[in-house]
């Protein structure tokens, strides 16, 4: 967290006590994994001009990470409502993945997609700050705080209790996991990339065959 780019717009004339609000997209690494850095930098750029728009005057902000915002002033659920309203978005979208696989020389594949959506949201978790000197242990709690909370409201860190259920971008992903294309194992020992995005080469630990998952997904106009 860059916090000396929201320091650096304080100008000594802030009222104390204030309020610290952090802000940040949710599921990004998902999204990006998905829909690509392109549209991941299309909805940084969104929220930051929302972001802008609908604080108040006084208020400071600034990005402090690849997708998170610190907001220092008196902002509340209006802020929150008019950025939501105009950044939540759902489009349609073919999730699933494909699988090409080689054994003793020969080569099969297998594939499970479904027709569902993904969308795009955004985190708000907001404290009590009384003083400058405060700022930066406000904004570290605040970091540790905002994945568990709900998408799409604001949340105080003091009546955040229990991280809410994780929030996926994707409605829902292919009911039958994937597997083996010749002895439709489940197992299997990865050599690279990360299964949890549909993308990973390794071997069957069944059977042993070689195999490359790569992500059916896409996009429906």
């Amino acid at each position: 967290m860059r916090l000396e780019r929201l320091l650096a717009t304080l100008t000594g004339d802030e009222p104390f006590p204030t309020r610290l609000l952090a802000c940040n997209l949710a599921d990004t690494k998902r999204r990006n994994a998905h829909l690509g850095h392109a549209v991941v930098d299309e909805d940084i750029a969104r929220f930051d001009a929302l972001l802008g728009e609908a604080a108040r005057p006084g208020s400071r902000l600034a990005r402090v990470g690849g997708d998170a915002w610190l907001v220092l002033g008196d902002e509340g659920p209006a802020l929150v409502d008019a950025i939501c309203t105009r950044y939540a978005e759902t489009r349609p979208y073919r999730a699933g993945w494909r699988c090409r696989a080689r054994s003793a020389g020969e080569d099969r594949e297998a594939s499970e997609v479904v027709t569902t959506s993904i969308a795009r949201a955004a985190r708000f978790v907001s404290a009590p700050v009384r003083s400058r000197e405060e700022i930066g242990a406000v904004a570290e709690r605040l970091a540790e705080a905002i994945g568990g909370a709900p998408v799409g409201e604001l949340c105080a860190l003091e009546g955040l209790a229990a991280p809410a259920p994780r929030w996926c971008c994707v409605a829902r992903y292919p009911e039958v996991a994937f597997y083996c294309p010749f002895c439709r194992g489940s197992r299997f020992e990865w050599t690279d990339g990360d299964s949890g995005v549909y993308s990973g080469d390794g071997r069957c630990a069944a059977c042993g065959a070689e195999v490359a998952f790569t992500d059916a997904g896409g996009a429906l106009r």
